[in-house]
This record gives C-alpha cells, structure tokens and sequence, in this order.
C-alpha cells in the first residue's frame, strides 16, 4: 500500500511566547486552534501488515541508531495501578456504586465480543430489548454504543498485558468501562429523554476511539509511551461515564451531551482529557510510523549494500571447523601468556606451523575466544571480524575477497561503521551501478573505519594466509602481506591483527619483524597433548574403534601421536587405515605405517584399482582448477562424459543414481569429503579436497614420486586439468543442444554454460579441443544457441584462434 507519513512539528512553545505565537520572525504566527503543522510529508510504499508489526513491536525497531528513535519511559506498573484503583475510587464516590462488586461487571469480565456484551446488557436489563429495533430511538443508542464497546474489548485483549495483568487489578481497566457503561445505562433505561443524549455522547465517544481498533488483533509488545497512553485512555473513559451516570440521575445528560460535542463554551476536564490523549496517540503512532519506515529503508539499503560488496561468507568455514573442532584441544593458545598480552595491548599475533598442524582449528579458537569478550558497557563491545583464506574457494583467496567480508562484518556491529562503508557505497553507485570498489577504495574505507574505534578493541583475524596464490610479479599473496604492513604500520592502539600460515620464506620476512607475538608450532608439549587428545576422542566415537581392548588403544595412541611430529592430519590419515582393520591385524599395520605424510599420501594413490585411477585423476582435475566449487551432482557428471571420440559425448548409462557413492567410490576418502557448503548463495552439497596439503601434492609432488609410475600418473597440471573441465562443459552442451528438455536433469548444465569458455581460453587449451569447438560452433547448429538460453554471452569476449579462421 502507499503510506502518506506526516511528521508533525509539536515541540513546545519556548518560555514566554503564547502557544500561538512564534518565536521565529520568518515563521508566521498560528491560532492555537489550528492543528500542528507537517514538517515533513513522503510517500512510501510498505506492507500493510509488516507496518502494524514495526508499530507494535519495539524491538523490530532495534537497528535504528537510539538517537533517532522517540523518547521512551518504562512503563510502571505499579504507578498504573495507582491511576486505575483512584479511578475506581472517583467513580464510586460519583456513582455509589463498586464495580469490583457490581454482579454487571463480573458478568462482563467473560465476555469477548461485542454480540457477548449485548446479550449480558439484555439479560440484566430486561428494558434493552427494545433497543434492538432499528426504527426505535433505543436502537440508536446501540448503534452508536457498539462501536464504544468494540474499542473497549480491543483494548482488553489486545493489551491485556499491559491494561490487566501488569496492574494486578481484580479485573482489567477496558472491562471496567463497559460494566460502567452498563451502569449508565441501567440509570438511563426510565429516562425516554436521554436517549439522544446518549446517543450523541457514544457517538463522540466512539469518533475519538475509533481508530485503537488497530490493537484488537492481539496479544501486542506495546510500546511504553503508548501504553501511558491507553491506560489514560481508559481512566478517561471510566471518568466520563461515571461524570454521564452523575448528569443523568440528576438530569442534566444533555448539558453534558452539549458539552462533548463542543457547542457549549464550558469544556468539560475528562472530555478534553480524552480529546488530548487520543490526539497524542495519533501523534506516536505517526512519529512511529516514519521511523518504522526509515528502518525498512534503512534494511533495503543495507540489502543493496551487502549486494553491492558481495562478500565471501567466512561463516561456513568457521563452522564447518567447530563442527570438527575436539572439545578440550587448542585452549592451551588461549590461556598462553603471548595471546593474553596480545589481546590487551598487541599489534600483531602470527601463529606459524607446518601442514597438517592445526592452525586453521587454533585460528577458531581464537575467533570463539574474543566473540565472548565481555563488553566494556552496554553500548561498547570489542568487534571482531575474520576471514578464512582457502584453496577450496578462489573468492577467499585474493584482497578483494579479504577486505569486502572484514568490512562488512564491521559495519554490521556498528551504526558508525556502516556509515563509512555506506558513504563510500554511494560515491561508487551514483556514477554506475555496476562499478564496484577498487582495492585502493576499500582499503582507505578500512583505515576509516579504525580511526571511528573511540578506543574500542578492533581484532581482525586471518587464517591460512598460505592457501592465497603466490604466483606472478604482484600475488595475491604479496597484496594480503602489504595490507597487513600497512595496518600494522599505523601503530592503531586499538587494532589487533592475528594471522595463521606456514612459515614460509615470503610470509615470514613480511610477519616477523611486524609481530609482536609469534607462536610457532613446533613439537612441544601442548601440542602433543592436544594430539593425543584428538586421537583418544577419534577412537572413542567410532563404533568399532570403540570396542578394541584397552591395550590395543594405548599401543594406537602412543604409535600415532609419537609418529605425527605435530600433524594432525597425519594422525587422520592413519586412523582412516585403522578403523578398518580386524584388532588381530592391528599390530602388523601399525608397524608398516609410513612415516611422513608424503609418504601417506603416496601409499593412498597406490592402493587406487588400475580400472578406476583415470577417473580418479579426471574428478582430482576438476576439483584442483574447477572455477568455483563443485556440488557433489555436479562432480559426479564428469564420469558421465566419453572422452574417447574427438568430441566428447555423454553416456546416460554411465551417470550413477547415487552421486555421493559415485565420487567416493573412485576417491579415497582421506583425500576428498563431502561437506555443507553454498553454491551461487544456495545451500548445497560441496565436494572438496580434505585438505590443502592432498592438493598441493598432487599439483606439485606427485611428480617427484621416484619413478614410482602409480603414483606419478596422478599428477595434475594446469593445463591438461582445464582441458578436461572444458570438454566436460562442451559435452553437456552438446547434449543439451541435442536434446533441449535434457537442461534440467544434468545439474552441470548452469556451470558448463557459465564457465566452459573460461576453460577453453586458459593458455593453449584450444588447441586440445579443435574438433569440440568446430563442432560447437557450427552452422546452422543447435549448440550454440543451447548455451545463449543458459547464459548471456554478452560480456563474455569469445576468440579462439588455432590455425583456422578465428572464432567469436
């Protein structure tokens, strides 16, 4: 719907100026008669019902900065009952009677409708009978009291909490007013000559009201200054039908009827109370109204934003590492005298070690250990945001990646922060929607932000920083290592920076002079222990690792921890060869273990069956240079493709019907696992390699294997790799071309059409595929226009050149 919020200017007048007059010589004097004027009127279009919701519920409202939101009260509840029980008081002093006693009002204390309340006033009063005629004068007096009745019940179950239960009272205040009511009537019913009285007096009465029908769709969270407002409401009307029941036994209800309508120059205290109160009430409901519609503004541009900044999630990361996280492993980091001094006052904490030693497990450590810093009041808290660098994710591995998810973290823990980062949203939006930010862009947004601080502790924690490329003249490795000497060069007193990698020549030359807390993981005593810790629990929760005598798990234990020198993954690794072994046979595997993870690795390759390891090796391409990760549907595809024929085609008979049974049926599984993961920002099943460790050695060791042949024909070369992505994407291709319909049953499809030409251009790939791009390109042919209804093309430059005439 269109909304029309008008912000009324209802500030008092300042000392000594008439409410009328103005206290600005440019501002025009106003009659106080005149209502209070809009100083601000905009159109927005919003949810009808998601309205009434912001208007209700007070902490929908808490993302809006507290300076901008109405002034609020605590309402108490014992001074509300005060107000009601004087109210009870005043009224049996007018009327002489208790309606805490009057059987009337019991009566009325069950009922919950309107026709409810009707019948009760007919039961005890025989006389309202005649009310129910439309042509009756009576019948008015119904008419134009059931309105009255609606709002009271309104009241009295929507804010039940507020104008009941909160007051303690023996019954709640809006079924006061209509046993009042009912009193009124009762003294009205041999009086012919009030009934026009009566009706003018609930017909006003009902005008004032009308609008607190909004709260009879309870229960609501009022907001406190509203609730003031409604319990006044009440006393109000429990006021003026007890001031009605006065005037009408002694006669005068039409004098008093004159004076609610305002045609008698003597206003009436209660009348213009409730006039006041009811205007007030329209007052915070519009005032609520605009600042409901600047926080759904707000939402939406923080929607923009985030859409905007595109930052890679680190949450699932970290996630997925608690989840694998041992209960008891990696608080000795916590409790350590580096990071307690480098919480407090340091600049950079740099956690170095080997593959395999558990850093990415401390670096969660950490993060969990600062997410429970306790805050220094309660508007100011520590802020922490983190990344986690990996191989598995190509947007987690450059500056870009880094710096869009540490600023939107820190922006979404502060009004301020957003601010900046917001400030620099709109310089970059209002000339093309489409440009984002540049490095330089977010870097000088970040360094803003710190100098915003006001001294609160800021820690930015980067994992595995060695998973970024390092490759060419300017890596992205080489990127992330100036932005933190830059940061740390700034010698901010609240920046806390924690990086964890390998220490490797190019990473240490950067992070050792700048650290002023290093822990290196070398074998020590904490880390042993944290070893033996995770292989006891490793035991403990496989079933048939369980059930081994206690002997055999001392012997599995001491073997392990001694052999892993630091690694947990080594550790992993073997335990993986355990579970599967008869107790008999343990001894004899234990002692034939390798004894370095090169050498596990290479044993894993060997015991691969010789009709499986080319499809091994096609599904360790993919997963080694796939553009983004793969879903477990989507990997599985690949061993559907015939590489044998010049153009690839694909085998309906060999797609298996269980997808993750097919990967791991060809993959070891101390090589690949299957994990919760997001594709295109949907939740999906994604495959990936167990470890950085497994890639880098089929990348860059598998080829030093000794001459050992079944471990070398595993070796992944980049170009060879994108050649087998590439073909697999034309094959769906083709047969999507072939068979239309076939689209959505091969879950490949979306990312052959999007990424095959990524594939293609990568070096001399090419040259690999001519007869798959002839093929492809062909005309008249299908193929091509397949891939246009998958995927635009448009941005996509398409020029192959391989002897023949260029291709676009």
């Amino acid at each position: 719907m269109d909304c029309l919020v008008v912000l009324y200017d209802i500030r008092p007048a300042p000392r000594g100026v008439h409410p009328g007059a103005s206290s600005d010589p440019l501002r025009p004097r106003v009659p106080s008669s005149v209502p209070p004027r809009p100083i601000l009127t905009q159109h927005y279009s919003v949810s009808h019902a998601l309205l009434r919701t912001y208007l209700r519920c007070p902490e929908s409202l808490a993302h809006i900065p507290m300076s901008s939101r109405i002034p609020e009260h605590a309402p108490n509840a014992q001074g509300f009952k005060r107000l009601f029980d004087r109210a009870l008081e005043e009224y049996t002093n007018k009327t002489g009677t208790n309606l805490a006693l009057d059987p009337l009002a019991e009566t009325l204390r069950g009922c919950s409708s309107t026709d409810a309340v009707i019948e009760v006033y007919e039961d005890k009063l025989h006389e309202f009978k005649y009310f129910r005629r439309p042509a009756g004068k009576k019948g008015k007096v119904i008419a134009a009291l059931k309105p009255v009745v609606e709002v009271m019940l309104a009241l009295s179950a929507g804010a039940g909490g507020v104008l009941g239960d909160a007051l303690g009272s023996a019954f709640p205040p809006a079924k006061a007013v209509l046993g009042g009511i009912g009193v009124l009537l009762q003294a009205a019913k041999k009086v012919s000559t009030s009934y026009d009285a009566l009706v003018s007096l609930f017909e006003s009465i009902s005008n004032f009201l009308e609008r607190l029908k909004i709260y009879a769709d309870g229960p609501h969270i009022l907001a406190p200054r509203m609730s003031t407002i409604l319990v006044k409401i009440t006393v109000q009307m429990l006021s003026i039908s007890a001031l009605a029941t006065q005037q009408i036994r002694q006669g005068r209800l039409k004098k008093f009827a004159k004076t609610l309508l305002g045609l008698d120059p003597e206003i009436d205290g209660a009348v213009t109370a409730l006039d006041k109160l009811t205007a007030e009430e329209q007052r915070v409901v519009a005032a609520l109204t605009l600042w409901t519609v600047q926080g759904l503004a707000a939402d939406m541009n923080k929607q923009r934003l985030r859409e905007w900044l595109s930052p890679p999630d680190p949450s699932m990361n970290h996630n997925d590492t608690r989840r694998r996280h041992h209960e008891g492993t990696s608080t000795w980091l916590v409790n350590s005298k580096n990071f307690l001094e480098w919480k407090e006052q340091g600049s950079l904490l740099w956690i170095s070690g080997k593959p395999g030693a558990g850093k990415t497990f401390l670096c969660s450590t950490v993060i969990e250990d600062l997410r429970n810093l306790p805050a220094d009041s309660d508007v100011w808290k520590p802020t922490t945001a983190y990344f986690y660098c990996t191989f598995r994710d190509t947007e987690k591995q450059n500056i870009q990646g880094l710096l869009r998810s540490i600023l939107h973290q820190l922006s979404a823990r502060s009004d301020t922060y957003y601010a900046v980062l917001f400030h620099l949203f709109s310089e970059k939006h209002s000339g093309d929607p489409k440009l984002g930010p540049t490095d330089t862009d977010l870097v000088k947004c970040l360094k803003a932000l710190l100098e915003y601080s006001d001294g609160i502790p800021t820690y930015i924690i980067v994992d595995a920083l060695d998973e970024c490329p390092n490759s060419g003249t300017t890596s992205e490795r080489q990127a992330i290592l100036k932005l933190l000497e830059d940061l740390a060069g700034l010698k901010h007193p609240a920046l806390r920076l924690c990086v964890t990698s390998r220490p490797e020549d190019d990473i240490g030359s950067t992070l050792r002079p700048l650290a002023s807390q290093h822990v290196a993981l070398e074998r020590s005593r904490e880390q042993d222990e944290d070893i033996i810790q995770y292989i006891r629990s490793m035991i403990e929760s496989h079933g048939k690792m369980r059930a081994w005598p206690v002997k055999i798990k001392k012997r599995v234990i001491g073997t392990l921890s001694e052999n892993a020198n630091g690694m947990f993954r080594y550790a992993s690794c073997q335990l993986d060869t355990l579970c599967d072994c008869d107790v008999t046979n343990i001894e004899t595997t234990l002692a034939a273990l390798p004894k370095t993870l090169q050498e596990t690795y290479e044993t894993t390759l060997e015991r691969i069956e010789d009709g499986k390891w080319q499809s091994a090796h096609r599904l360790f391409q993919c997963l080694s240079f796939s553009t983004r990760p793969l879903q477990v549907e989507e990997l599985a595809e690949v061993l559907a493709v015939d590489f044998r024929p010049d153009v690839p085609e694909y085998n309906e008979d060999w797609r298996g019907e269980d997808p993750e049974k097919v990967v791991l049926s060809v993959c070891p599984g101390s090589f690949v696992t299957i994990v919760e993961g997001k594709v295109d920002q949907e939740d999906a099943k994604v495959v990936q390699f167990a470890h950085f460790s497994v890639k880098e050695f089929l990348v860059s060791y598998c080829s030093s294997a000794q001459g050992n042949l079944r471990v070398e024909r595993f070796h992944v070369i980049p170009e060879p790799s994108h050649a087998t992505l590439a073909r697999v994407c034309l094959g769906i291709l083709f047969l999507i071309g072939d068979q239309p319909r076939e689209n959505s049953r091969h879950p490949l499809a979306k990312y052959a059409a999007r990424y095959w030409v990524d594939h293609a251009r990568f070096e001399d790939v090419s040259l690999s595929i001519v007869a798959s791009l002839q093929h492809f390109f062909q005309t008249p042919g299908p193929y091509l226009s397949a891939w246009t209804q998958l995927h635009d093309p448009h941005h996509t430059e398409i020029r192959f050149s391989f002897g023949y005439p260029e291709y676009y």
